[in-house]
């Protein structure tokens, strides 16, 4: 799963949610999957670095590194 060109972290962060939940993965394996999807590499970097250990805040870890990179 990709985050797609023109889709936000936080909508790549949902259907990633909804998708894993449906097939019955566990949060680790959700984070593991929005961190390889993630389009920008300074993104996947930091997620990396950090291990977040929630989708919730590998989202926010996102979108936070995301900002600055915008600035």
């Amino acid at each position: 799963l990709k985050q797609r060109k023109n889709q936000s972290i936080r909508e790549f962060a949902q259907e990633v949610a909804e998708l894993g939940r449906r097939a019955g993965k566990s949060e680790s394996e959700l984070v593991a999957r929005f961190i390889c999807g993630v389009a920008s590499k300074e993104v996947h970097r930091e997620l990396r670095l950090r291990e977040p250990t929630t989708l919730v805040k590998a989202r926010q870890l996102a979108e936070n590194v995301a900002e600055l990179e915008t600035e």
